[in-house]
C-alpha cells in the first residue's frame, strides 16, 4: 500500500511519462482535486473534469474557478476533440464498463490511442474499481492512500474556524480518525463539535462511533471491542508465552533497535479450542483495536468488485494500524480457490492478500484461525506469511482444570464448592467450549426462577451434565483426528505445553460408550 508521497510522486511520474491511462479508485475526490491540479499546475497542461452531471468543464488556474466546454456533453463528443497536452478527469464512469455494451469499452480503448498521440491522459477517478477484459494492458492502477495524521490536522483546523471553537487538539483525537476519508471524518468532527460544543479527548467515543459504522458499512470488517484478557484463556502456555514477547515490540522503544514488528500467526485446529478468543485477548492484552475480516464478504458479484474489496479493507487496516487483523475460519473464505467457476476471482484476491502479507510494513498484526488443515492453500503456510504457525490440540487435564475454573467464575459459582479435579478428569476429549457449554447446561438445570437464592453448583450437576454430553472428539473419526495431530506434531509449533492426552482410553469413567453415538445416527436417518 502506498502512503501520500509516493502516490504524489507516482502520479507526477505518470503524467510526466505520458501514461494514457491511469485508473484511480477511491472515495477522496477532494484531496485528489488538490492533488491533480498542483501536478497539472506544475507541468503546464490544461485540466479537464468530466462527469454525467456537469459534463465537461475546464479549470481555470487564474481565477480558480470552472468554465463549461461548449458541445462536450458526451464521452463520444469529448474524445472525437482531446486536447493536446491535457489532462482529463473523467468521475465515476465506471458504468459504462458494467452496463455499456462493447462499443463503450472499444470507444476507451480506441481514444487511449489518441491521447498517447496527444501526450494528454485520461484519469479514470472512481469509488469502484471495475476494468474490463479489453482495457486491463490499457490502464495503469494507482492506489490512493487513505487521509495522514497532517490531513486531519488541517481539516480539524477549517471545521473550528468555520464552528468558532480553539483550533489547538490533542494528537490522541486526530489518531481515532484514522481509517475514515475527509467525507467521513468531516461528519464525524461536526457531530460531535454540534453535539457538544467542542472537540477534546472526552469526545473520542463519539468519533469512534461514528467510524466503526462507517467501517461496518465496508460490509466485509468488523469493529470488536473485546473484553477477553489472557488471563480469559486456558492453557495454550507456548502460544502466551510467544504473544507476550511480541507485545514489547510496540512499545516507543523498540524501533530504537531495529526490531521488526511481527507480522502475524496462524492457529490450526480442532472446533473450539480457543483459537478466536485468542484473537479477542491479543487485541485487549495490546491495547490495539481488533479488526476482524470476512473474507466471505470480500466476494461481490460485479466483476473486478472483489479485487477492489480486499484492496480496500488491507487499505482501512492499515490506517488502522497498530490493529490486530482477524481472520476467523480463513479456509471457508478461500474455498473457491480449488475451483474455476469464479473466472480466477478467488485466485486473485488471494494472491492480492499474500503479497500484502510478504511485503507489509504496516503494523498490522494478522490473526487467522482454522479448522480444516487439509482444506489450506500451501502458499498461505509457507515462511514469510507468517511468523509462526501454531496447533492448537484439545486441552489436558491440567489445562481443563484451569478452563472450568474460568468459566466457574464468569458465572459467579466458586471453585471451592467443587471437585475441579475430578472434573477435568471425566472430561477427557472435551474443548475448552465445550466445558463453558457444560457449565452453563448445569447452571440451567438448578436454577429455579421462583427462588430469590442464588443457585450453588454442585459437583454432581456437572458430572451428570458430561455424562450425557456428546463431545465432538467422540462424534468425530478418532482416526482422523489423531491423524490431525500427527501431521501438526512435524510441522507446526504445539501452543500448549503440555504433551496431549490420548483419545482413547481404558478407564471405565473415561471410557465413552460409542454405540451411544451410533443409536443417535441411527435415530436420524
Amino acid at each position: 500500500m502506498t502512503n501520500n508521497n509516493s502516490f504524489n510522486k507516482e502520479l507526477e511520474n505518470l503524467i510526466k511519462a505520458n501514461i494514457s491511462g491511469i485508473y484511480i479508485q477511491s472515495f477522496e475526490w477532494q484531496r485528489f482535486q488538490a492533488k491533480i491540479r498542483k501536478i497539472a499546475k506544475n507541468q503546464n497542461k490544461r485540466l479537464f473534469y468530466f462527469n454525467t452531471i456537469d459534463y465537461l468543464r475546464e479549470i481555470d488556474f487564474e481565477n480558480k474557478e470552472f468554465k463549461d466546454i461548449e458541445d462536450r456533453e458526451t464521452i463520444a463528443n469529448i474524445f472525437e476533440n482531446i486536447e493536446g497536452n491535457s489532462i482529463y478527469i473523467f468521475e465515476e464512469t465506471h458504468e459504462d464498463f458494467t452496463i455499456g455494451d462493447k462499443g463503450d469499452i472499444l470507444r476507451y480503448k480506441f481514444a487511449l490511442r489518441e491521447f498517447k498521440k496527444k501526450k494528454s491522459n485520461l484519469i479514470l477517478f472512481s469509488s469502484v474499481l471495475h476494468i474490463p477484459k479489453e482495457l486491463e494492458k490499457e490502464l495503469m492502477i494507482v492506489d490512493m492512500p487513505l487521509p495522514t495524521l497532517n490531513d486531519f490536522e488541517k481539516l480539524f483546523k477549517s471545521l473550528a474556524k468555520e464552528f468558532n471553537i480553539s483550533s489547538n487538539i490533542d494528537i490522541s483525537i486526530l489518531k481515532s480518525l484514522f481509517g475514515l476519508t475527509i467525507e467521513e471524518a468531516t461528519n464525524a468532527i461536526s457531530k460531535a463539535i454540534a453535539q457538544n460544543g467542542k472537540l477534546t479527548i472526552d469526545e473520542i467515543d463519539i468519533l469512534i462511533s461514528q467510524k466503526e459504522q462507517i467501517i461496518k458499512k465496508s460490509g466485509h470488517l468488523e469493529y470488536f471491542h473485546p473484553k477477553d484478557s489472557m488471563n480469559s484463556i486456558g492453557g495454550l502456555d507456548n502460544l502466551k508465552e510467544w504473544l507476550n514477547t511480541r507485545k514489547k515490540v510496540f512499545l516507543t522503544n523498540a524501533k530504537r533497535y531495529k526490531l521488526k514488528a511481527p507480522k502475524g500467526i496462524m492457529l490450526l485446529g480442532i472446533p473450539g479450542t480457543g483459537k478466536s478468543l485468542s484473537a479477542k485477548a491479543v487485541s485487549n492484552s495490546w491495547k490495539m483495536p481488533l479488526l476482524r475480516l470476512d473474507f466471505g464478504k470480500v466476494f461481490g458479484g460485479i466483476v473486478g468488485e472483489s479485487e477492489s474489496n480486499i484492496r480496500e479493507a488491507i487499505k482501512i487496516a492499515e490506517s488502522l494500524s497498530p490493529c490486530v487483523l482477524w481472520i476467523d475460519e480463513i479456509e471457508k473464505g478461500l474455498s473457491g480457490l480449488k475451483s474455476n467457476g469464479d473466472s480466477g476471482t478467488s485466485a486473485r484476491v488471494f494472491g492480492t492478500f499474500l503479497t500484502w502479507m510478504q511485503e507489509k510494513k504496516s503494523e498490522v498484526f494478522v490473526l487467522a484461525t482454522a479448522n480444516d488443515i487439509s482444506a489450506l492453500p500451501k502458499e498461505l503456510l509457507r515462511k514469510g506469511r507468517f511468523d509462526e504457525i501454531f496447533f492448537v490440540d484439545l486441552p489436558t487435564k491440567q489445562e481443563r482444570e484451569e478452563i472450568i475454573k474460568i468459566h466457574l467464575k464468569n458465572v459467579d459459582q466458586e471453585e471451592k464448592n467443587l471437585n475441579i479435579d475430578k472434573l477435568a478428569q471425566i472430561s477427557q476429549g472435551f474443548s475448552g467450549a465445550e466445558l463453558e457449554e457444560v457449565v452453563n447446561e448445569a447452571l440451567f438445570n438448578i436454577f429455579d426462577a421462583e427462588s430469590n437464592s442464588k443457585p450453588i453448583l454442585k459437583t454432581k450437576d456437572l458430572i451428570e451434565v458430561i455424562e450425557n454430553f456428546y463431545p465432538l472428539s467422540k462424534t468425530l473419526d478418532i482416526k482422523e483426528l489423531e491423524k490431525i495431530r500427527k501431521i501438526a506434531k512435524t510441522r507446526y509449533k504445539p501452543a500448549s505445553k503440555h504433551e496431549p492426552e490420548s483419545l482413547v482410553s481404558d478407564n471405565k469413567n473415561l471410557k465413552f460408550k460409542q454405540e451411544k453415538y451410533n443409536n443417535i445416527f441411527d435415530e436420524d436417518e
